[in-house]
């Protein structure tokens, strides 16, 4: 009988081939870039020793993002790509830095960016939004303030952070997250421990000072306000905005592993 699930991802694999244009193991990447730091170094050095990761959730992701974007286009929001499978990939060599931005928003007199999650329907929302993904949009944000020329006069000082219910298409809520301009040079004091610090060391290191359950894989194997008005008309399916707390505040939100 044929085996449709290997089938199915095997052109899932097929579909990837090429998909990033650089060698991800060069750089701290954004969407990793607030995870465990030993899962990082792991994942840079040690890949070919990795057991086969399922790909799923990814897969779901990058659905679940096409299907925003298509939508936003239809409902004429100024995006400046509107095509999820052209996205911009933007690397800093200096800082060893990358980052695939999902998108931005270019209205007359600024600039938004977009970052867009799938969530499990059991996801505790209280926690949200991750500390990890505001990382992930504030570097995409300040990737593209330096990388993509924009009109003088035009301010870039926000994003939007989406989350929609994978299980409910409709069911799509959203976080405004301010630009943080030194983020950069933050995270390249991350990347080069990720990049160049000795097994031993990136033992002892910390993750990321936020709470864990349970070990990673990596570890076992030693290595303000609500937002504008015309931010919710111009993205109309949401269902609440709150302002992302300064960093500070975030340890005691980041959500434990369940």
């Amino acid at each position: 009988m044929i085996d449709i699930k290997k089938l199915v991802i095997t052109g899932a694999e097929a579909a990837e081939v090429g998909k990033f244009k650089h060698d991800r193991t060069k750089y701290l990447n954004a969407s990793e870039a607030g995870s465990c730091i030993r899962k990082q170094w792991y994942s840079k050095h040690m890949a070919k020793d990795e057991e086969p990761q399922m790909w799923g959730y990814a897969r779901r992701g990058t659905h679940g993002e096409k299907y925003i974007i298509e939508n936003l286009v239809r409902a004429n929001v100024p995006l400046a790509l509107g095509n999820a499978d052209e996205q911009w990939s933007l690397q800093d060599e200096k800082r060893k830095i990358s980052a695939t931005p999902d998108d931005v928003i270019k209205y007359d007199d600024e600039w938004v960016g977009l970052e867009i999650k799938t969530i499990d329907p059991r996801t505790n929302r209280s926690y949200l939004p991750k500390a990890a993904h505001v990382t992930q949009l504030q570097i995409c944000m300040a990737m593209i303030d330096q990388e993509v020329d924009r009109p003088k006069g035009i301010k870039f000082s926000r994003g939007v952070l989406v989350y929609m219910d994978a299980s409910n298409y409709d069911d799509v809520i959203q976080f405004e997250v301010n630009a943080d301009p030194a983020i950069l040079d933050r995270m390249a004091k991350r990347a080069k421990k990720v990049l160049k610090t000795s097994p031993a060391s990136i033992v002892r290191a910390n993750a990321t000072g936020a709470r864990s359950a349970r070990p990673c894989a990596a570890s076992k194997a030693s290595v303000g306000s609500p937002q504008s008005s015309r931010l919710v008309a111009s993205v109309p399916i949401a269902a609440a905005t709150w302002t992302v707390p300064p960093p500070a505040t975030w340890r005691s939100r980041t959500p434990r592993t369940r």
